[in-house]
């Protein structure tokens, strides 16, 4: 069933080029790597925070107080956040990245745009995230309706 939604997904949002990666629907500039799955931009001229689709690292360690009994902050979410500053970083500044909206733009509880990263080189960040194993294939937000099978 989910293999005839997602079929039907793609024929709706043709996102993907002839060898199966996404397409960029808007382009954006990095101002900062927050932590593993979450980036601040510059898109048409508003600063924005964005929300990787399909991947959840763990929470990098703030130094403060608080955060969620089921998602606490652990050593392994701060080095995924600085793998993630290291790996923007190593691209010519400013980067510029590509976001795909496969349901169209919405935001989630926080207030952040939901997207899929297409990194300055072209692979899909989101899709690094998880073969690197920094990231399982996290659906919270629903199966990818553009890489599903890669995932």
């Amino acid at each position: 069933m989910w293999r005839l939604l997602l079929a039907c997904a793609a024929l709706l949002h043709p996102l993907q080029d002839s060898v199966g990666a996404p397409t960029a629907e808007a382009h954006a500039r990095v101002v900062k790597v927050v932590d593993g799955d979450t980036l601040d931009v510059l898109l048409e001229g508003k600063e924005v925070a964005l929300r990787l689709l399909s991947v959840d690292t763990e929470e990098k360690i703030s130094g403060r107080a608080g955060g969620s009994p089921s998602k606490p902050q652990t050593v392994f979410g701060q080095e995924t956040a600085f793998w993630a500053q290291e790996l923007f970083a190593s691209f010519p500044q400013p980067v510029t990245i590509g976001l795909v909206f496969p349901e169209g733009r919405r935001n989630d509880a926080y207030g952040r745009l939901l997207c899929q990263v297409l990194l300055p080189d072209g692979r899909d960040y989101d899709l690094l995230l998880v073969e690197l194993g920094k990231s399982p294939y996290f659906n919270k937000y629903g199966n990818s309706l553009v890489r599903h099978e890669a995932f």
